[in-house]
């Protein structure tokens, strides 16, 4: 395995934290399409299909708030 580091001009320097607030089936793909990850594992990704719930992401991106929302899921945004 090869590990490549970056330089330090070329790491991200904004760091976002939101919450998005469904119910159903949660979107995976949003992790890879916004690069991000929940902030507490996987805490509130396999609930219950009916169930409202909310869980905190964390990504060097801006979410891309219209795709979260095609998927029935709204998202609140604060910088870090």
């Amino acid at each position: 395995m090869e590990i490549t580091r970056l330089p330090a001009n070329d790491r991200p320097t904004t760091h976002y934290r939101y919450r998005v607030t469904g119910a159903g089936s949660f979107p995976y793909d949003m992790l890879r399409y916004d690069a991000c990850w929940p902030v507490d594992g996987e805490q509130g990704l396999n609930c219950g299909e009916r169930e409202r719930r909310m869980v905190t992401m964390s990504s060097y991106r801006y979410p891309t708030v219209d795709r979260w929302r095609s998927f029935l899921w709204a998202v609140d945004i604060y910088k870090v």
